[in-house]
């Protein structure tokens, strides 16, 4: 199904990447720093191996290139436009999985959602893994040929794995609602089979794309009998909206004035999961898991098996709850005139 793209969504597009540039080059510091110093010395002194992944360390490297070093706006600037553009991709899958109507409201919420907005000012790549979650979930939602969806798939998550290898958890899913899987996994090993070329003449080891340790695999957390096992299940499973990243305020014209954001960012999110679930449980269809099930596995195997402590990946879950936000809110009196 292609994306038309008229004057409503246009509008909605221009303004979405309005908000993103105006504080991408109104913003110096980062929001939120997390792995951000890992991130920079691999971009700027190197050190790529077997451990880590490259594509967001080799992005930075071109950007500060470009604009020089430690240049954070040019950062969030970039990372505005790619953006920008998942307002497009929510448009294109909740219009394949909904109507015109629920696809204008999601992505006009895509574009002013504050948390979509402040992963950009962040040297992280959350903005780059969230567009390639609503470029997978565009494509299965679309009405390309099988081989098609598979090929695109495969180097998209392959893309995805190059820059988190937490990625790989999206293939599971992907296997189940493809119908090309085969196709599916060759496009996925000829998008990775340069980084493991490379590794193996730089190490000369074959690392199945990284040392495994990189993909935080582990069982020990079930080791402390069965109700030490459900407490951890269930404590990774609250912080998908206990836990919030990030700084308690934005920082302006050099500190003079700071905005706070802990609040925005905290209560946003609460609202879109709330009313993003009461959306799901009423209007989910068989028919929508094709959309939304290898991100639903995703984030169930990283709670389930993954030796993770801190939920920034529930910002893949976010667009899928925004697209049945903009169903509910489509029903409501009014929507259509507005749509």
């Amino acid at each position: 199904m292609r994306t038309r793209i008229d004057g409503k969504l246009l509008s909605i597009f221009l303004l979405a990447l309005l908000l993103r540039v105006a504080l991408g080059i109104a913003v110096r510091e980062p929001v939120d720093r997390g792995d951000m110093a890992r991130y920079e010395s691999l971009a700027i002194e190197g050190g790529l191996s077997t451990q880590q992944e490259p594509l967001y360390p080799l992005l930075l490297r071109l950007i500060y290139r470009l604009f020089g070093v430690h240049d954070h706006r040019a950062i969030f600037t970039i990372q505005g436009f790619m953006s920008a553009i998942v307002v497009l991709l929510a448009y294109s899958f909740t219009l394949g999985m909904f109507d015109r109507k629920a696809a204008l409201i999601a992505a006009l919420l895509c574009a002013v959602y504050p948390n979509f907005i402040l992963y950009n000012l962040t040297v992280l790549p959350e903005t780059a893994l969230i567009l390639m979650t609503a470029s997978i979930a565009a494509v299965a939602a679309s009405g390309m040929r099988d081989a098609s969806k598979a090929c695109i798939g495969g180097a998209v998550t392959g893309v995805g794995i190059l820059t988190s290898a937490s990625f790989a958890f999206f293939v599971p899913g992907l296997l189940i609602v493809l119908k090309r899987r085969l196709l599916f996994l060759l496009a996925l090993a000829i998008t990775v089979a340069p980084w493991i070329a490379r590794n193996a003449v730089v190490y000369g080891k074959l690392a199945p794309i990284y040392d495994t340790s990189s993909f935080n695999i582990g069982v020990a957390q079930y080791s402390r009998g069965w109700m030490g096992d459900i407490e951890s299940v269930y404590s990774r499973t609250a912080a998908l909206y206990q836990w919030h990243w990030g700084e308690s305020s934005l920082k302006q014209d050099g500190g003079t004035r700071t905005i706070p954001v802990f609040a925005i960012r905290k209560f946003s999110f609460l609202a879109i999961l709330l009313f993003g679930c009461i959306a799901i449980a009423r209007y989910i269809r068989r028919e929508h898991l094709r959309v939304i099930l290898p991100a639903l596995i995703f984030v169930a195997l990283q709670i389930m098996i993954a030796m993770v402590y801190t939920i920034r990946y529930r910002a893949l879950l976010e667009i899928f709850l925004i697209a049945y936000i903009g169903f509910l809110l489509s029903r409501t009196r009014g929507a259509a005139d507005a749509a």
